[in-house]
């Protein structure tokens, strides 16, 4: 049996989408709802056009505000210049120009985006997934509570980003620290890929599974497009600490070997909703539990018993970080192994630290 099946948990989880703005719920504590279900409307400004300065200018990411030549909330009209970077001779010009009239908007600036804003209109806003409303009111919003599938991951620190709901820009966070989106993937999502792999492909406010082992600049070109979070199989260490962009690690750290069971999840997945919050960590969490019957159609879905006595494991364990050895007993009802390493000694560690080879 493969490894990541210790390493899985079948649950629930509340997820908060935010009532913002001026209208009406059209759900209440205790409804059952499905993807497609209206959960209220409301009064605002959707989104016109839409501009990537990075790529427009050629700049940063965090470069982009020193360009931007207009003023959250203000006016413009078709033509006018909304952002600009001067060669340094002075005698040329990049511009980014308004393609239509309408406001305005920077709320996504961190993520590189300026868009403008249509004239006010009601907005409907749909469940993405099954769920129960736990609450609903417009000082809080809608809670739902969701199925999930939760993995354990190696998780970056979580930088904010914003999500859109029918092309409403939308914080998903109670604490600035949580976020969802929904689940793409680069091609089949089980090889190795470069930008080139990405062509002009867009992940503005997705989540990603890109690939068996990730690349630092393919990770930045993901970010910069807009990505929610990446999820990879594994990736060198160092490049690791130093993006800075919400990266999960299914596998670790590292060239691995892919796990089966990553390839049947990507599958499932695509498409589904995925959620990060700093309260879960190192959890990477895959909203609407209907997919876990496609993944493990054969397993109890409380208990693993991937480990048994005489497996060869390797460990995730900081203290003995890839060291191979044979598992020879447990303790504890079965949360932790005892190990006989290559070397001759034994430890005694945690399931969720081993994987089978």
């Amino acid at each position: 049996m493969n490894s990541i099946y210790n390493i899985i948990k079948f649950g629930k989880q509340s997820i908060n989408i935010p009532f913002d703005g001026e209208g009406k719920l059209s759900v209440g504590k205790g409804d059952a709802i499905k993807p497609g279900d209206e959960l209220f409307t409301v009064t605002g400004s959707r989104i016109g056009e839409t501009y990537f300065i990075p790529q427009e200018l050629g700049v940063s990411l965090d470069q982009v505000r020193e360009y931007v030549l207009r003023l959250d909330g203000e006016y413009v009209s078709k033509g006018d210049v909304i952002a600009e970077k001067v060669s340094g001779s002075g005698l040329t010009a990049k511009q980014v120009v308004a393609t239509r009239d309408g406001i305005i908007s920077l709320k996504r600036l961190h993520n590189g985006f300026i868009d403008i804003l249509t004239e006010k209109k009601n907005h409907r806003f749909e469940s993405k997934f099954n769920g129960k409303v736990l609450r609903a009111s417009r000082q809080f919003g809608v809670e739902l509570q969701v199925k999930t599938l939760s993995l354990n991951c190696f998780a970056s620190k979580l930088v904010k980003r914003s999500y859109l709901n029918n092309d409403y820009v939308m914080d998903a966070d109670l604490d600035g620290d949580s976020y969802l989106g929904e689940i793409d993937v680069i091609k089949d999502g089980t090889s190795v890929y470069t930008v080139r792999d990405l062509g002009k492909k867009d992940f503005e406010h997705k989540i990603v599974f890109a690939g068996r082992y990730l690349y630092p600049d393919l990770a930045i070109e993901v970010i910069e497009r807009g990505a929610l979070a990446i999820v990879a199989y594994s990736m060198d260490y160092e490049d690791f600490k130093e993006i800075n962009g919400n990266i999960l690690l299914i596998g670790g750290f590292g060239q691995l070997v892919i796990d089966e069971f990553y390839i049947n999840l990507i599958d499932s997945v695509k498409g589904k909703f995925g959620y990060v919050s700093s309260n879960f960590k190192d959890e990477f969490q895959v909203l609407d539990g209907e997919i876990t019957d496609k993944i493990f159609p054969s397993l109890n879905k409380k208990y693993f018993d991937g480990l048994r006595v005489d497996s060869m494991v390797i460990s995730t364990r900081v203290s003995d970080y890839g060291c191979v050895g044979r598992v020879v007993g447990f303790e504890d009802d079965g949360s932790y192994a005892v190990v006989k390493f290559s070397s001759g000694q034994k430890g005694i560690i945690s399931v969720n630290s081993l994987r089978l080879l």
